[in-house]
């Protein structure tokens, strides 16, 4: 038995908690699916970024996060837990093009992911669902 494409998943269909790869182009799907849920949507396009404060500082930028966010990953990690979401009932987060970058490596990659990982699991165990798909 084969899986459903991702595209014609829906977020109900998802752990209250992920961290997946962005496959193909999913923005638009995700956005509607969002959108769909009473979920709150960021999109964060990292093309440009050209440092790791770039990458973080685009993340904070796209979050809406208050105006002392350090961008730094302590910061991150802060301000992801603080997040205000009002009345919606999730957030998805779409990070594309991380980029490899000589102070954005594989362990600055990975330290992000755990993050957003770690950011997921405190806000499913408010019964809140929190999403991030990355390419």
């Amino acid at each position: 038995m084969s899986m459903p494409s991702p595209v014609s998943l829906s977020l109900s269909a998802l752990p209250l908690a992920s961290v997946s790869p962005l496959q193909g182009s999913q923005t638009t799907h995700w956005q509607q699916q969002s959108v769909s849920h009473g979920q709150l949507y960021f999109h964060v396009d990292l093309v440009h970024a050209a440092s790791k404060k770039a990458v973080l500082t685009a993340i904070g930028q796209a979050m809406h996060f208050p105006s002392h966010y350090g961008a730094n990953f302590d910061a991150l990690a802060d301000c992801l837990s603080e997040l205000d979401i009002g009345n919606a009932s999730g957030i998805v987060l779409v990070l594309e093009n991380l980029p490899a970058l000589a102070d954005f490596d594989l362990a600055a990659k990975e330290i992000l992911l755990e993050i957003l990982q770690d950011a997921a699991h405190e806000w499913a165990q408010k019964k809140i669902a929190f999403r991030v798909f990355y390419s």
